[in-house]
């Protein structure tokens, strides 16, 4: 379109009178002027424009608004040069930037709805990863409290078998021998009556019969006492300590399966902690146990390591070897046992086989025991 600068257009083509909502006839008129056509808000920078016109000669492009009569607005992209300076005549290109604006609205809208759904979806997932480190916690707790009370069963355990084992060592097997040696005193007062009634002879040869099987059967009995005792806690393992409770253990085991047995354990004075020594000692007791139920060997070796912070029990033997879906099978609850026991203490277990080369078990307890995971 070409206008003074008074304000009046004084041509345009059909596409700018349809921008401004206005027909050919008001043109002809006179009665369609920019001014009119422009918000009042948008005016200042009209004037900013206009100046540059006047100084420079062109104004550069820039965003306004014109009102159409009636009272929507349209957006446009407005650019004009000026033609004759002596009249104020310039001619403006003008462009519709209605579409424009609307894919910037949507692009705007639509990246508002992304940030939306991001910002659900990043709470969702935060909300989950909550949920999830939740419930983790709580099985890590629930696992400790599970350690801490097998621990705390163990050492019960073992007190029980300690106290038990005592009674029946110190009491019922004092019991047994007083009575054995009441039996050997009546026994001796029968032989030494010199005078024995015609006919009473073969009585007391009965008698001394009786009391000779009595005091095999008392002698049997102190027997399995102290077999009973030694089994619910060696004394060994109290008295002499932990070398030597492995020692007499590897004597008993070849006496009882015929397998040989090689024990390289440090001195026999090594001072190992009583609850870490228990430990030990009950876990080659169990390992000892699956090598005779299970691995078909002939030959074990086991070896002591003991350093400043760490001891290590490492037996090994040459049986058929164990798999690996038997040495983390939920039935195995020997090993189980064993792996529960090292883990409370700090400590590691593991066991490895290859098919005829044997099963090695290695179990590491640092030598300050802790009573839980």
């Amino acid at each position: 379109m070409v206008w003074e600068q008074g304000g009046r257009i004084l041509d345009a083509n059909d596409e700018y009178l349809r921008i401004v909502g206005c027909d050919r006839v008001e043109l002809e008129q006179g009665l369609v002027e920019w001014r009119q056509l422009t918000p009042p808000e948008w005016l200042p920078a009209a004037d900013v424009a206009i100046d540059q016109l006047r100084r420079f000669g062109y104004m550069a492009p820039r965003l306004k608004e014109y009102q159409r009569r009636d009272g929507s607005r349209v957006p446009v992209v407005i650019g004009a040069t000026l033609l004759d300076r002596d009249r104020g005549q310039c001619v403006c290109f003008v462009l519709d930037d209605t579409l424009r604006r609307k894919g910037e609205k949507m692009l705007a809208d639509a990246n508002r709805n992304l940030e939306h759904r991001v910002r659900r979806r990043t709470a969702s997932l935060k909300a989950s990863e909550l949920r999830a480190k939740r419930i983790a916690l709580e099985l890590a707790a629930s696992e400790r409290r599970l350690r801490t009370l097998a621990a705390h069963l163990q050492t019960v355990r073992e007190e029980e078998r300690t106290q038990l084992a005592r009674e029946i060592h110190d009491v019922l097997g004092q019991e047994l021998t007083g009575l054995k040696m009441d039996v050997a005193w009546i026994g001796r007062r029968l032989k030494e009556v010199a005078d024995v009634r015609e006919g009473s002879v073969p009585a007391r040869a009965h008698i001394l019969e009786r009391l000779e099987s009595m005091q095999a059967v008392i002698d049997s009995g102190i027997g399995t006492v102290r077999r009973i005792a030694t089994d619910l806690r060696p004394a060994v393992l109290d008295d002499l300590g932990l070398v030597s409770a492995l020692e007499w253990q590897t004597r008993e085991f070849e006496r009882r399966s015929g397998l040989t047995v090689t024990l390289d354990a440090p001195r026999p004075d090594l001072v190992v902690e009583g609850l870490l020594a228990t430990a030990l000692f009950r876990i080659f007791q169990e390992l000892l146990t699956n090598i005779a139920r299970h691995a078909q060997a002939s030959r074990v070796a086991v070896r002591l390591e003991a350093s400043q912070v760490t001891l290590v029990l490492e037996v090994r033997d040459d049986g058929r070897g164990i798999v690996l879906a038997e040495s983390t099978s939920a039935r195995s609850l020997g090993l189980l046992g064993i792996r529960e026991r090292a883990t409370a203490l700090g400590g590691t277990f593991v066991i490895e086989g290859a098919p005829g080369k044997g099963t090695v078990a290695r179990v590491a307890l640092p030598r300050v025991a802790v009573s839980g995971p």
